[in-house]
């Protein structure tokens, strides 16, 4: 494993992770976000979030899908990480949604859950991609 590569391309996943998260929820579907979800769980979300955190937060999942892609599945494409990433974000999510709609009364609309894993496999595809190119980058097969 190129270890320089492999911190690099979890950074650049961040990053696009960071940004198309921010675009997405922050901005595009911020009113279906709040409509979405009961007064008690909105009442839980902060005015101000921590970016910080947020992009530690990214950088995580980066590092997952960088280390996935590096060790395991030997991905070094933009399409081939953006086939991975869809895969990765789509079943996270999935998991994840289905599990508050079991166990909390935090989602208002059992739509929202579509949406989320609809969101969550885009971003997955822009940051597989991302991280799949940077991780081909300058590979002579």
């Amino acid at each position: 494993m190129n270890f320089t590569k492999f911190l690099i391309a979890s950074l650049v996943g961040a990053i696009v992770f960071f940004f198309a998260g921010w675009l997405i929820y922050g901005i595009l579907l911020s009113d279906i976000m709040a409509k979405a979800m009961t007064p008690e769980a909105n009442a839980l979300n902060k005015t101000e979030p921590n970016l910080v955190v947020m992009f530690v937060s990214n950088l995580m999942y980066g590092l997952l899908y960088a280390y996935i892609f590096e060790r395991w599945a030997k991905i070094t494409t933009f399409m081939g990480g953006a086939t991975a990433g869809t895969l990765i974000a789509v079943l996270i999510a999935a998991a994840i949604d289905l599990q508050f709609v079991a166990m909390t009364n935090m989602i208002n609309d059992i739509t929202f859950v579509f949406i989320d894993i609809a969101c969550s496999a885009v971003i997955g595809a822009m940051v597989g991609g991302a991280i799949g190119l940077t991780l081909g980058y300058g590979r002579k097969d």
